[in-house]
């Protein structure tokens, strides 16, 4: 069972996720190298991130299985 409905392009939309974050991993990574200030790749790597996590933690709610890491 899974928490997030199959629809068309769920598979596309979680791959997209996925790259997302490491472009924004790679972002902040590069930034932390050439010490320059990339607040873009925070937000990019926060945002994709809460993405990928949120139906995690919800499908955790709703089982009632708070343990799983």
């Amino acid at each position: 069972m899974s928490i997030i409905p199959n629809f068309i392009g769920k598979r596309w939309l979680k791959i997209s996720l996925r790259t997302t974050h490491l472009v924004g991993f790679a972002g902040v990574f590069a930034s932390i190298l050439t010490g320059t200030e990339q607040d873009v790749y925070w937000g990019i790597t926060i945002v994709s991130g809460l993405g990928l996590i949120y139906p995690l933690h919800l499908k955790m709610l709703v089982s009632g299985n708070l343990s799983d890491s």
